[in-house]
């Protein structure tokens, strides 16, 4: 008889060149479609069903995913200064400013079918009505916040809904996602229980794990004066949430082009051109 050590896959979101431990975490907003996977290359980018960054303000509404699902707005709500120094919006509850997503986005089946994510960045005032569960924060802030809600089909706890901000699990509630009676479309973003700013709304059709939400929210460290003041958010801390998701960040190509030897992510990227000033 012999005896063989057993092997254990990277999980989802991680790579080796051999696909077994000890493996690489993929880079942020990246992630792989299962597990085992043995390159970089197989890390591929998160794909929302759709994206509000509001950052044309001749066109606030515009979904960015490429699927079409531009967002009516009402009330005139207006463009205000993003968390990345780039657009976002202003939603005022006395004014009950907001903004409709379209009857064509079936929000109510996806749900059903196959789960979804609701992933924001928000600067909620004081005047903002908790109407999720009780732990929303409104102190003007900019925060991260991701709602899951699970599909129909999820052996434990179907259509249970879950709120993280900023990473951390703040609650959940056992409600599904419902529409909402009388003239106003199914879903929208702000009305009158919203008071605040809203940055980088996205949509997907499967609920976030932990991981997921990791990819999407946790800050890459640097000294400021190694990228444009516009880029962070905060210029008093070396803090940078998110910022492979500006539009206009430098990709692994520019970084590679400030370096010796090149590289093959972006944050091997990162810290090789910070070690070399």
């Amino acid at each position: 008889m012999h005896s063989t050590n057993a092997q254990t896959a990277c999980s989802i979101g991680y790579y080796s060149s051999t696909g077994n431990e000890p493996c690489t975490r993929c880079a942020h907003l990246t992630t792989t479609n299962s597990t085992g996977k043995t390159s970089i290359n197989d890390c591929i980018a998160y794909k929302p069903i759709v994206s509000y960054q509001f950052e044309d303000p001749a066109d606030l509404g515009k979904d960015s995913s490429g699927n079409g699902y531009d967002a009516t707005l009402y009330n005139s709500p207006t463009e205000v200064s993003g968390r990345r120094a780039n657009g976002a919006i202003e939603m005022l509850a006395s004014s009950t400013q907001y903004a409709a997503l379209p009857s064509t986005l079936d929000l109510w089946k996806i749900r059903a079918d196959t789960g979804i994510t609701i992933a924001f960045w928000a600067r909620m005032t004081p005047n903002t009505a908790s109407y999720v569960v009780t732990d929303i924060v409104a102190d003007s802030i900019w925060r991260y916040h991701v709602i899951t809600i699970q599909s129909d089909s999820t052996v434990s706890n179907p259509g249970q809904l879950n709120l993280w901000i900023d990473t951390v699990f703040k609650g959940s509630t056992p409600c599904g996602v419902h529409s909402v009676s009388g003239s106003v479309p199914n879903l929208y973003i702000g009305k009158d229980k919203f008071d605040g700013d809203f940055d980088d709304f996205r949509i997907y059709d499967f609920p976030f794990t932990t991981f997921d939400i990791e990819q999407h929210y946790f800050p890459l460290y640097y000294p400021t004066g190694c990228l444009p003041i516009a880029y962070n958010p905060n210029p008093g801390s070396y803090h940078y949430p998110e910022l492979v998701a500006s539009k206009d960040f430098p990709g692994v190509t520019n970084l590679n082009n400030a370096i010796t030897t090149a590289v093959d992510s972006l944050d091997t990227a990162f810290r090789a051109m910070v070690d070399n000033d």
